[in-house]
């Protein structure tokens, strides 16, 4: 999205809005047309008076505003791009909020392009839509530069992440399935790990068939759900209580 301001030096509403705009840390990023200077400008954009603001191609302000109104506004969005760990904490909190791509990232690693070549998911789930400055394109590689090079030594630290969003929705099939029970037992739950828990990690790496290459399975399928296996079976009476009590929220 881009900022653009229409204004006149000898218009007190003209003031006010730069006055607001810098006071928002939004100046510096507004292309600013003073129509005194450039006085055709305004009409191939429909501008009739001064001030008016664009936001992308709204027309949010035209003549007299509310201050108020347009600070909250202004507040939605960012002046410019985060720093890298910031922009790397908005990807990685995205990926972990959703079954699938969590577990596509834990089995695939390596396959990180096939998450950051999707730009809508990437500019929408990270929130960084919102940048007033640079481009989409520059934001998008900003964001793969980072995530490129911070995703190795992350996945080595905060695999145990996975391994919660991957174990607690693996709890939550087996209580909607009818396998755990109210009081959080489960007469399903192994001491060993099951031969269908690698399956289902690798199918829940996929949204619908999306993603799943059944010709070739992670090589360390297995070794990668048994870790799991191990963090759920230590964490397992923690992860129950909650699921089971979040679900009687819900009904």
């Amino acid at each position: 999205m881009e900022l653009k301001a229409y204004i006149h030096t000898t218009c007190p509403y003209s003031r006010k809005l730069l006055e607001t705009l810098e006071k928002t840390g939004f100046k510096e990023v507004t292309q600013v047309i003073n129509t005194a200077d450039h006085p055709f400008s305004p009409l191939k954009d429909g501008v009739l008076s001064v001030p008016v603001l664009f936001a992308g191609e709204n027309m949010i302000v035209s003549g007299s505003f509310d201050t108020e109104w347009l600070e909250k506004y202004l507040s939605l969005f960012l002046p410019h791009l985060p720093d890298a760990e910031e922009t790397f904490r908005l990807f990685i909190s995205a990926a972990l909020d959703n079954i699938s791509t969590a577990s596509f990232l834990y089995l695939y690693p390596e396959k990180v392009e096939a998450i950051l070549e999707n730009s809508d998911y990437l500019l929408t789930t990270t929130k960084l839509f919102r940048v007033v400055r640079p481009s989409d394109g520059e934001i998008l590689q900003h964001i793969r530069e980072v995530v490129t090079v911070t995703l190795p030594g992350f996945m080595q630290e905060k695999q145990h992440l996975f391994h919660k969003i991957i174990a607690v929705n693996y709890l939550r099939d087996l209580y909607w399935s009818g396998q755990l029970v109210a009081d959080g037992s489960s007469p399903h739950f192994p001491e060993n790990i099951p031969e269908d828990f690698p399956r289902w990690l690798f199918t829940r790496s996929a949204t619908g068939r999306m993603g799943i290459d059944p010709l070739a399975p992670p090589e360390n399928l297995r070794e990668k759900a048994g870790r799991v296996w191990d963090y759920l079976r230590e964490h397992y009476a923690e992860f129950a209580e909650t699921i089971i009590r979040t679900a009687r929220i819900q009904d």
